[in-house]
């Protein structure tokens, strides 16, 4: 008899396909790939188009009663994390802090709630990527802005689809409990000041994520902030759900980068069918995300290996860069929970195994440009 960690690895909730759903966040997306061809800037149509998907993943969240505060907040957090990313990138120390920061700060908002971890997640991830491109003050601030773009047009266009349909978005099982700002800083503070699960899983996350950093750095993996960013992806506070998402994490994306070379092996792909299979593969993204996070990861792979194609990189090259990237990341975020499982082993009685849970399918937004 499979064990509940192997068992809801093949978990498949064809309830929560929202195809319909996903439509309207197509619109942004198909928007700024369009602008970036229009103006003979694809590289920039890349990175605001990156913008409009995360945030698009944002209208499915809520922050609160507010689905719309999500993507405000994810929007301009991106933005920030962007220009910090980009500027502390150029050396190794600040590369290492970055990402550790990063993980820290993601980890300490999931005690305000699960719209507030959201939006730290996209700002983590923003940072971690950015860092992989170091640049100056300028680009920084261009990058930014073009992140801020895609993701206000994606809250625009999100907005004004809502009030058209007059669409009254059914509420969470559970209301997310952010109440406001100050509240917030409040439960902050408190996290930092005593033994909490958020302190515990921000700590865990944030020197794991400074140890993949610095392996990335020492190795000189290209694109290796793959590392830090799937390792922050995959880790939760509990060694199970972790588990999971790293065994579906990693074998989503070796069949999504298989799939997208097979695509670009077998088809000449000019810039129109490659924004095309852009906005496909996004679509797939997007519908699939709570049904089954194998399935979500095969299709947000596809979608970043065509995003970076768009902007002039080899997809061959991203293939076999992210597969060997994610796999570390993945692996050092399971060896994270070495010492609690070992502990665990060693005494039984006193750190008794967590009730079994399924799997957290909360959606991961590719970050700008990614996943």
């Amino acid at each position: 008899m499979p064990s509940p960690a192997f068992r809801d690895l093949f978990k498949v909730e064809w309830a929560q396909f929202r195809a319909r759903r996903a439509l309207p966040c197509m619109l942004a997306i198909v928007a700024s790939l369009a602008a970036g061809l229009l103006s003979g800037h694809p590289a920039g149509g890349m990175v605001a188009a990156s913008g409009a998907m995360t945030v698009g993943f944002g209208s499915f969240q809520w922050l609160g009663p507010s689905r719309v505060a999500p993507m405000l907040w994810a929007t301009g957090g991106m933005a920030v994390s962007a220009i910090s990313g980009s500027l502390v990138g150029h050396a190794g120390p600040g590369f290492i802090l970055n990402a550790a920061f990063a993980g820290l700060g993601a980890g300490l908002l999931l005690a305000i709630g699960p719209g507030a971890s959201w939006i730290g997640q996209q700002c983590a991830i923003s940072a971690l990527v950015a860092s992989g491109y170091p640049v100056g003050w300028e680009i920084a601030v261009s990058r930014a802005g073009l992140i801020l773009a895609g993701g206000s047009l994606q809250t625009l266009v999100m907005t004004g689809f809502w009030r058209w349909r007059h669409s009254r978005a059914t509420l969470p099982a559970e209301a997310d409990p952010f109440t406001g700002v100050a509240p917030a800083l409040r439960t902050l503070w408190t996290s930092l000041r005593t033994p909490t699960d958020a302190r515990r899983h921000a700590i865990r996350q944030a020197v794991t994520l400074a140890v993949a950093a610095g392996a990335e750095h020492l190795t000189g993996l290209s694109n290796g902030y793959w590392v830090p960013m799937t390792a922050l992806l995959v880790l939760r506070p509990a060694f199970q759900p972790t588990f999971q998402r790293g065994v579906l994490r990693v074998a989503g994306t070796i069949v999504g980068a298989a799939l997208a070379s097979l695509l670009v092996r077998t088809f000449h792909l000019d810039e129109v069918t490659i924004a095309l299979l852009i906005v496909l593969f996004a679509w797939l993204a997007y519908s699939l995300a709570n049904v089954n996070y194998g399935l979500f990861a095969i299709f947000l792979t596809a979608y970043i290996v065509f995003l970076l194609e768009f902007a002039g990189l080899s997809a061959r090259a991203v293939v076999d860069y992210r597969t060997l990237n994610t796999a570390l990341g993945g692996v050092l975020a399971l060896l994270s929970y070495s010492t609690v499982l070992l502990r665990r082993w060693r005494h039984p009685e006193v750190h008794p195994a967590p009730p079994d849970r399924p799997p957290s399918l909360a959606v991961d937004a590719p970050p700008s440009p990614e996943g």
